[in-house]
């Protein structure tokens, strides 16, 4: 079975000096100047999990307003993809991240709030999906993230990303 390099790169937003951390395997993701960069070789099609813990409730890692409106936030942001060096569309990565919120990755079983985002801001397991069985494929496959009808929940933060 042919095996592609892949490469997940995560950036942690005002992570210092915070308890956030990111897992996979049961093996800490140690930023490096706010940035994580995952590689392995992976056959196609396959599935990666990734878990974010330490995320506190209000006040401590998400300031709000009497509106609701988020004024500060920690959280984790998936900012680039490559199989085999292949690049998919910005919107693919906004959208492609799915994350179940408050489950964990030791005992994994599908949480009932799921949001399909890059912008990690609760505790809980980000699954990564690469689809085909080639990069090309899953290049193709990404391209469904151009309809424009998609919902951008990275960028609707403000009222929806709460801990």
């Amino acid at each position: 079975m042919t095996k592609y390099p892949i490469e997940i790169c995560f950036r942690f937003f005002n992570c210092e000096h915070s308890e956030i951390k990111l897992w996979h395997d049961g093996k800490e993701c140690v930023p490096k100047n706010t940035f994580y960069i995952h590689q392995a070789n992976l056959s196609l099609p396959n599935l990666l999990r990734f878990e974010m813990t330490g995320k506190h409730k209000k006040n401590h890692d998400t300031q709000v307003d009497k509106d609701g409106n988020i004024l500060f936030d920690r959280y984790i942001k998936v900012v680039k993809c490559t199989v085999n060096n292949l690049i998919p569309n910005q919107l693919f990565m906004r959208k492609w991240p799915l994350v179940h919120i408050g489950s964990n990755g030791r005992n994994f079983t599908p949480a009932n709030r799921q949001l399909h985002t890059n912008y990690i801001g609760f505790n809980g397991v980000i699954e990564l999906y690469f689809e085909g069985s080639s990069p090309a494929q899953w290049l193709m496959k990404s391209q469904k993230y151009m309809d424009q009808g998609w919902q951008d929940d990275s960028e609707h933060h403000n009222s929806m990303f709460v801990a």
